[in-house]
């Protein structure tokens, strides 16, 4: 899930689009990004997820999010590796 996703790119967004999973710095936040490098805002992962994306991350592994749902500010993704 993409918690308080930017206002200004939510409207942009539709079921399907890919967006880049980044880091904002080594130790994270996790961040989903549209193809153009805008940050469209953090991404929530339960239990220690987040941990675990961010070591695959440092360790070279790049992941991919599809959008599942967009439901008033509420956007979720389906994360795969690249």
């Amino acid at each position: 899930m993409i918690m308080s996703p930017d206002p200004a790119i939510l409207p942009r967004l539709t079921i399907g689009d890919i967006v880049t999973v980044n880091l904002r710095s080594v130790t994270g936040p996790l961040q989903a990004l549209m193809v153009t490098g805008e940050l469209i805002g953090n991404i929530f992962l339960p239990g220690n997820l987040s941990a675990l994306f961010i070591s695959c991350i440092n360790d070279a592994n790049e992941y991919k999010g599809k959008i599942t749902s967009l439901d008033g500010g509420l956007c979720e993704l389906f994360i795969t590796r690249r």
